[in-house]
């Protein structure tokens, strides 16, 4: 640096020379000692604001839990929240709400999120339940108080389901169950003994079973099972009450199975 110019002192030749450069200068035991000028630089913020709510219907989820760069926080009455930070731009939020899976994510300042929490319970929508009859469980006909059954719908109705012919006729309609003794018929209001059970012609006497499991008839030798509860004809005699009159199966008389 050389300049063409009279100076009335060293000092006022260094001043001359700084005016227009970023430097100071200061005289320490007559020393002139130049040094860069010390310029107050603004304060740097970094931010970040947003909401929390339902990742499903939107919904804001009020004073949620948050933990900000290893600080807590909360957010407002509706969800919202902001904060700032003069050393970090970069946020590592950890967010927790009573009922919903904590979300842990990385996010830039000088971001407005969204951020969605997914439930942890959700609840499951309408089910509609229906059934389909696969199988006829009674056949009724003209006759009046007559209805017919057989060992193969027993799966079909309410019980144990073990083909127990006596168990099968008492969940039929006109015949009393609750009430009654386990080895008792109550037919439309008769009384024990004045109902018939005929087995292929045969009258059988005491129908029961044993811990409702077996079965004095095999529900397996009865194809057919008749029940009168009233009106039946002549040929039924000795008996006021109702009739159930029960048809063997016939079996392979060619062969043993």
């Amino acid at each position: 640096m050389s300049v063409d110019k009279t100076f009335s002192s060293a000092e006022e030749l260094i001043k001359f020379l700084i005016s227009e450069l970023p430097l100071n200068y200061e005289i320490s035991n007559g020393v002139y000692v130049i040094y860069k000028k010390r310029t107050n630089e603004p304060d740097r913020s970094f931010s970040i604001s947003g909401r929390i709510t339902d990742i499903y219907n939107r919904e804001t989820l009020p004073y949620a839990g948050l933990q900000i760069n290893g600080k807590t926080y909360g957010s407002d009455s509706r969800g919202y929240f902001s904060t700032s930070s003069k050393t970090d731009s970069l946020f590592r939020l950890n967010i927790s709400y009573l009922g919903y899976y904590m979300l842990d994510t990385v996010v830039p300042s000088g971001r407005y999120c969204n951020f969605r929490l997914v439930p942890s319970v959700i609840g499951l929508q309408q089910i509609v339940v229906t059934g389909i009859q696969v199988a006829r469980n009674i056949q009724t006909g003209t006759n009046p108080g007559l209805i017919k059954l057989n060992h193969k719908i027993a799966y079909f109705l309410p019980g144990n389901g073990d083909n127990s012919i006596f168990n099968l006729l008492r969940l039929q309609p006109g015949i009393l169950a609750s009430g009654e003794q386990s080895s008792d018929f109550i037919i439309w209001g008769s009384y024990e003994g004045q109902s018939q059970v005929i087995f292929d012609g045969f009258t059988i006497y005491g129908m029961k079973n044993f811990n409702d499991n077996i079965s004095s008839v095999n529900p397996y030798m009865a194809k057919d099972i008749r029940v009168m509860k009233g009106g039946f004809g002549a040929e039924y005699g000795e008996r006021v009450g109702g009739i159930i009159e029960i048809s063997g199966s016939d079996g392979n008389k060619s062969a043993v199975s």
